[in-house]
């Protein structure tokens, strides 16, 4: 049985696919998004006579029917906030009934009614949160990854958690700052405390540690549900940004964001400092090409600018490339089990990249130890050598069939030693 408790399962903006050709959110979407919810929903809640939800991934909705009806308030459109209320409306019988509200900026767009299929011993009842902790943001996102969100290795990509992000911080302004321009990620650190997998329930904490004459740091915290556990901090400083993609100095306005957001937020500690050497401002003349790309409409966000899900893919794919010159090919991963893992990013972007831009990524090594290699990806303008971005990434060899870190094999460590001498040796002259 379901205990009769209501909640918002569900908030987020309304992203480009979702929406018709005039704009609005359609039905079809929001029929996605109520199914998406009633999963959030249920992950808030625990089985009170089984182990936690989450310890292994469930990815079957037990959503058997929604009758789906349009209110008279207007659709939310693209880039506006949609959110979802559900409560129970009968909870007799082994089908129980929930009920949904999904409302834009405008009210209630549509009203639903959700049967669900569950047997009588898997009864839910209401259990404590990582949102009951007094030291946390607010809460911004709950979203269930999917395998979509997953690597080769089966692991959730840290695309997955720049999209969420972007999204949390839209949320944010909006929610904050309405009459402000959209605010963009122009730089993060993401630092990773443990593994998600497909089926995984996540929520976003959200919230700013300072303001600045550039913009305002804020630090997200994505954290698995219902267990509580923090998976990854991304500490990131926001901006407006002009139309060429530029930092825009902020005016006094921005000082009145809501005082209950502002904080240290000391339950999402800070990264260490980043290791030495860093990236330069141009890349290394040892730097190879590693991706050519163009960003295309499904690369950008609803006003044009490179999100940044597009440009952690490219990092990836950028890595992929790189590790093959080291002797690391996609054929010895699978062959030998193994695989390098990102566990630490920082992503610095000097100028946003606008769709149809031709972008280079010239690839770098930083320093290796005997686990881990630094590398760094310069994202460049094909046409003209503007740098619009620089990243740093530390990669950790991980053995998968045990999922702990190994060492970096032998003849790749030999490689890298006469990367190093060729470094000197340029130095030198």
């Amino acid at each position: 049985m379901v205990e009769n408790c209501e909640m918002y399962c569900y908030q987020g903006m309304v992203l480009p696919h979702q929406t018709d050709a005039l704009g609005e959110m359609r039905m079809d979407a929001a029929t996605t998004l109520l199914i998406e919810s009633v999963d959030a929903y249920l992950s808030l809640l625990s089985r009170s006579d089984t182990v936690p939800i989450n310890d292994t991934a469930v990815i079957k909705s037990p959503v058997v029917e929604i009758t789906l009806t349009q209110n008279e308030s207007p659709p939310p459109k693209l880039g506006e906030i949609v959110s979802c209320l559900i409560s129970v409306l009968s909870n007799k019988g082994l089908k129980p009934v929930l009920s949904a509200q999904l409302s834009g900026p405008r009210g209630q767009a549509w009203l639903a009614t959700i049967e669900l299929e569950y047997e009588a011993s898997n009864r839910l009842s209401k259990t404590a949160l990582v949102t009951d902790k007094l030291d946390w943001p607010p809460r911004r996102l709950i979203r269930q990854l999917r395998k979509k969100h997953c690597d080769q290795a089966g692991h959730v990509n840290v695309q997955a958690f720049m999209d969420l992000a972007d999204e949390a911080v839209a949320v944010l302004c909006i929610h904050s700052r309405p009459e402000l321009p959209r605010m963009q990620v122009v730089k993060t650190r993401i630092s990773f405390k443990q593994e998600l997998f497909e089926g995984d329930m996540v929520s976003v904490f959200s919230g700013i540690r300072s303001i600045t004459s550039t913009g305002v740091d804020v630090v997200h915290g994505i954290v698995h549900l219902p267990s509580g556990r923090l998976a990854c901090i991304l500490e990131t400083h926001i901006a407006s940004l002009d139309s060429m993609g530029k930092i825009k100095q902020f005016t006094e306005t921005v000082e009145t964001f809501p005082g209950e957001l502002i904080n240290d937020w000391p339950s999402l500690p800070c990264a260490r400092e980043p290791a030495l050497p860093r990236a330069a401002n141009l890349p290394h003349s040892n730097a190879l090409t590693s991706v050519m790309a163009v960003i295309d409409a499904w690369d950008a966000d609803e006003v044009g600018f490179m999100n940044m899900r597009a440009l952690v893919n490219l990092c990836s794919t950028g890595a992929r490339q790189y590790l093959a010159t080291l002797g690391l090919t996609g054929l010895r991963f699978s062959q030998e089990k193994i695989t390098v893992a990102a566990v630490d990013y920082l992503i610095e972007i000097h100028q946003r990249p606008r769709l149809g831009c031709n972008i280079t990524v010239r690839s770098g090594y930083l320093s290796h130890t005997a686990k881990s290699m630094r590398f760094s990806h310069h994202f460049m303008d094909s046409n003209d050598g503007t740098v619009f971005a620089t990243v740093e990434i530390v990669g950790v060899m991980l053995d998968l069939s045990n999922h702990r870190s190994t060492e970096v094999p032998k003849d790749v460590l030999e490689y890298l030693s006469r990367v190093i001498s060729s470094f000197g040796e340029q130095n030198v002259h």
